[in-house]
């Protein structure tokens, strides 16, 4: 059997009959063909369509029906005649078409990776089988990288785009069976996988900070804020999105007490937020923080007198201590410069 990846950077080896693997090796035009072939394994490919796509760039169409002819006798050569009956890999029809044949005793790591990834195609998330949630975890153990990462031609940076956007689809779906789960901890690793590939997600990072707060990691759920505005601002230079904003504010609001409705008692209204913003001299204390966010210094939210709203206050330095950092960032750089 012939053994083919393509995830990550080209391996072709040959799998013989006593369990060992010999590995085979092909210069860069036969490598492209090869890959090229791989790819699309059950297409014919007339010469013209070969040549436009793997060496337009460097010939034009000076490859001439002769030398396509030695760089496919080449192919064969390295690859099928060493290991295959002659046609059983590479076939070529009376119109001189190419075809890598599917029928061909071949494994090809993409080819089982789509296999795999179309596991509860058409099943909402809730109704998914252990089946489906195993098939879909093999296929992002199959994808230790982007296909064909040496390649720079367009055809390549094509197809390594449509692998990406499946593999997003596979982690998105997991992440949302996880959730609703309660597999938190899982959840949350497939969503960091998204944002290990494309960090500017924003929709991953708001998933992100409430899966944080849904397995009661407040803290970093407003350290992962930070992560994000502080990404949007240096990459685009934009400030985070109005429901990024909210749902950090929620948090930020649970994070003063967990046992207060601070929903209505302490929503920030846009020009709170901006006089907050145009006060560096505010808020020097996690304490001093709370009083100017519920209301301002002169309307403390809790009556010191009580012995219960003084263990309120105590509660709020608790949790402020470790998110007060963050809120002062976040606030003091909501306008981009």
């Amino acid at each position: 059997m012939l053994q083919i990846q393509l995830f990550g950077t080209l391996s072709i080896q040959y799998a013989r009959p006593d369990g060992s693997n010999q590995a085979l090796l092909l210069t860069s035009k036969l490598a492209n063909m090869f890959a090229f072939l791989s790819l699309y394994r059950g297409r014919y490919f007339s010469r013209e369509e070969l040549v436009a796509e793997l060496w337009d760039d460097l010939c034009g169409n000076a490859v001439s029906q002769g030398a396509f002819n030695t760089i496919l006798w080449r192919l064969r050569k390295n690859i099928e005649k060493k290991h295959f009956q002659n046609g059983e890999l590479f076939e070529r029809d009376g119109r001189g078409f190419v075809c890598f044949r599917k029928e061909a005793n071949v494994y090809l790591d993409i080819e089982e990776f789509k296999q795999k990834a179309k596991a509860g195609v058409g099943v909402p998330v809730k109704q998914f089988s252990e089946q489906d949630v195993a098939s879909l975890n093999k296929a992002i153990s199959l994808y230790q990288a982007d296909i064909l990462g040496d390649f720079s031609a367009e055809w390549a940076l094509r197809e390594r785009e449509k692998l990406r956007r499946i593999y997003f689809n596979v982690l998105g779906k997991l992440t949302e069976y996880s959730r609703l789960a309660g597999d938190y901890d899982s959840s949350i690793g497939y969503a960091q996988m998204i944002l290990d590939s494309e960090p500017l997600r924003e929709d991953v990072h708001r998933e992100l900070m409430e899966l944080y707060e849904l397995s009661g990691q407040r803290a970093l759920a407003l350290k992962q804020f930070e992560v994000c505005r502080n990404l949007l601002r240096k990459e685009l230079a934009i400030p985070p999105m109005r429901q990024t904003m909210k749902l950090y504010q929620s948090i930020t609001n649970t994070a003063l007490h967990p046992e207060l409705n601070l929903d209505s008692e302490f929503n920030f209204s846009p020009e709170h937020l901006e006089h907050i913003n145009k006060s560096p001299d505010i808020a020097d204390s996690p304490l001093e923080k709370f009083d100017v966010l519920s209301g301002g210094l002169d309307a403390p939210p809790m009556k010191k007198s009580q012995s219960h709203s003084q263990e309120l206050v105590n509660s709020a330095r608790e949790h402020l201590a470790i998110a007060d950092e963050q809120l002062k960032s976040s606030l003091s750089l909501m306008d981009v410069d």
